[in-house]
């Protein structure tokens, strides 16, 4: 039904997590679980399981280097993002949900 009309001098701009940069910690869940939905959608479950073992991994270690960021940029947002990421990978309900596809 609608027609489709093109604007060669319109501009689109794009902001990043605007609509959730309330919440960053629903914006990190929200991130990781459609790339794991992603993932058991378009590739086996061992790859997917592997996938969330590496965040897993991933995770641990910079959580580990996390203070390095703060004494380098005095600037708590990456440590507490990569807390979040850490904590939500986590939970045995987000692999069960992810595999389950």
């Amino acid at each position: 039904g609608y027609r489709t009309v093109y604007v060669p001098s319109a501009t689109i701009v794009h902001f990043e997590g605007g609509s959730s940069s309330v919440n960053r910690k629903r914006n990190v869940d929200s991130f990781y679980r459609s790339e794991l939905y992603f993932f058991s959608k378009h590739y086996p479950r061992n790859r997917t399981a592997l996938l969330y073992l590496l965040n897993v991994a991933g995770f641990s270690f910079r959580l580990l280097i996390s203070p390095l960021f703060l004494i380098r940029e005095r600037n708590a947002g990456k440590p507490r993002r990569f807390f979040w990421a850490w904590l939500f990978h986590l939970n045995p309900a987000n692999l069960a949900e992810a595999m389950s596809r």
